[in-house]
C-alpha cells in the first residue's frame, strides 16, 4: 500500500509548468542603449545582399557558360583530359560499358584527379564577383551610416506627439509628415529596426562621406577643409552626444559632425518613406517583418488624434533590389505593397548620390558605369508602395 506522503505519488500526475515566453516588443528608439546596435543592424542589412549577389550572378546563363568553358580548358590543358568513362557515355556506349572500360581503382582515380579542376572555376568567379559587389555595397553602407538621419537619430526622427488644445487645428501637410524610428526587441536583444521618414521623403540625404579627403583639403590655399556646396548649408558644430567621425578627414568629430537639414516645406506631398528597414536573419522564419510593417502602416495612416498633430499619410514607399532581397519582397507583397511603375512621381532613387560620380571618376568611373549596364545580374532598385485607401479597405475586411 502506497503511503499518502510518498513524493512520487504526489507528483506523478503533475506536469511542470511551461516557462513563460521571452518578452518581445516594438518600442521607440532609445539613443542611450540602442545606437550602436541599431547602426550595426542597419549596416549589416545593407551589406547582406552582397553575398546573395555573388551566388545569383554565378547561376546566370552567361557565367554558367564561362564556368563550363573555364573548366574544360583546365581539364584539357592542365589535366589529363576527361575520364575515359565519360567519353564512352557521350559516345553512347552505355553505362555498363563505361563502368567496365577500366579497372575500378583506375576509373575512380581519373575522376578524383579532376575534382580540383572542377571546383577551381567557381571559386575564382566568386572571388571576382566579391571584388565587384563588396566594394559597391560597402560604399552604400558607409554612406548610409553617415547620412544625416543616422548621425543623429533622435533629432531627425523626433516624433511630434503634442496634445491638441481646445480649438487648435492639426498641422497642415506642408509642415511635414509623420516620422519615427523603432526597434524590435526580443529577450533583451534587438532583432529589427525601422525608420519612417516624413521629414524629407525620397530626398538624397547628406552624408559624412561627402566631406573632402585630407588630400583635397591640403590643396586649399588656406588649409581649411572644403565642404561641398550641398553639405555647406548643414555642416556645422552640433551638441549631439552621439557624433560620427569622418575617417577620411583630419577634422575632429565635433568639426565634422553635421546637423540635420532644415525641413523643406514644399517637399512633402503626403508620401512617407521607409528609409531604414533591417531584421535579423535568424528571426525571419517567424515573419517579424510583418510586425514592423503593420506598425509602420498603423502609425502613418491612423487618423489625426490627440496623440499627433500631423495628418495621416497617403502612401508609404520603400525601395529594394528584388533580385537579391527576395525575403523582404515576399513580406512586402504579403502586407499589401505594390510595385510602382517606372517614372511615378513617388519613385525612389537611392542611387541619386551617384549622379555625376562616373564623370568625376574619370576612366575608372566610366568603366564602372558601363559594367553596371552590361552586368548579367540586375541590381537596379524598385519602388514598392502601400496606399492608405488600400490599407483601410484591408483593415475593414
Amino acid at each position: 500500500m502506497e503511503s499518502a506522503l510518498d513524493p512520487f505519488t504526489l507528483l506523478k500526475d503533475k506536469t511542470p509548468p511551461k516557462p513563460a515566453p521571452p518578452p518581445a516588443a516594438i518600442r521607440p528608439f532609445s539613443a542611450s542603449k540602442d545606437l550602436k546596435v541599431a547602426r550595426y543592424l542597419i549596416g549589416a542589412g545593407i551589406m547582406e545582399p552582397s553575398s546573395l549577389a555573388n551566388l545569383n550572378t554565378l547561376w546566370t546563363p552567361f557565367f554558367l557558360f564561362v564556368w563550363a568553358a573555364f573548366t574544360h580548358i583546365l581539364v584539357v590543358r592542365f589535366g589529363r583530359g576527361w575520364p575515359t568513362s565519360l567519353h564512352l557515355l557521350i559516345a553512347g556506349e552505355g553505362f555498363q560499358a563505361a563502368w567496365e572500360s577500366l579497372p575500378f581503382l583506375q576509373g575512380v582515380t581519373q575522376w578524383l584527379t579532376i575534382i580540383p579542376l572542377l571546383v577551381t572555376p567557381p571559386i575564382v568567379l566568386l572571388a571576382a564577383f566579391e571584388l565587384r559587389h563588396r566594394n559597391r555595397f560597402e560604399d552604400e553602407m558607409s554612406r548610409a551610416i553617415g547620412e544625416e538621419d543616422m548621425r543623429d537619430i533622435p533629432a531627425y526622427y523626433a516624433t511630434d506627439n503634442l496634445v491638441l488644445e481646445a480649438g487648435e487645428k492639426p498641422l497642415v501637410a506642408e509642415e511635414g509628415g509623420r516620422k519615427g524610428f523603432w526597434v524590435f526587441e526580443f529577450d533583451g536583444r534587438m532583432i529589427g529596426a525601422m525608420a519612417l521618414d516624413g521629414r524629407r521623403p525620397a530626398k538624397t540625404l547628406d552624408s559624412i562621406v561627402d566631406l573632402p579627403s585630407p588630400v583635397e583639403s591640403d590643396n586649399k590655399e588656406d588649409g581649411a577643409a572644403a565642404v561641398p556646396e550641398e553639405a555647406a548649408t548643414t555642416s556645422t558644430a552640433t551638441d549631439s552626444p552621439y557624433p560620427l567621425r569622418n575617417r577620411k578627414s583630419k577634422a575632429s568629430a565635433t568639426e565634422t559632425e553635421v546637423t540635420s537639414k532644415a525641413f523643406e516645406p514644399s517637399s512633402y506631398t503626403g508620401t512617407v518613406q521607409l528609409r531604414r528597414f533591417a531584421t535579423s536573419p535568424s528571426f525571419r522564419p517567424a515573419k517579424i517583418e510583418d510586425d514592423l510593417l503593420q506598425l509602420a502602416a498603423a502609425f502613418a495612416f491612423a487618423p489625426t488624434s490627440t496623440t499627433t498633430t500631423l495628418p495621416p499619410a497617403k502612401r508609404i514607399t520603400i525601395a529594394l533590389r528584388p533580385t537579391v532581397e527576395k525575403p523582404l519582397l515576399a513580406r512586402l507583397k504579403a502586407n499589401g505593397f505594390k510595385p510602382l511603375p517606372s517614372g511615378d512621381v513617388d519613385e525612389l532613387n537611392p542611387d541619386g548620390w551617384k549622379d555625376g560620380k562616373a564623370a568625376a571618376g574619370g576612366v575608372l568611373g566610366s568603366i564602372s558605369s558601363l559594367l553596371d549596364k552590361v552586368w548579367p545580374l540586375d541590381l537596379s532598385w524598385k519602388t514598392y508602395a502601400l496606399d492608405r485607401d488600400a490599407w483601410v479597405t484591408a483593415q475593414k475586411a
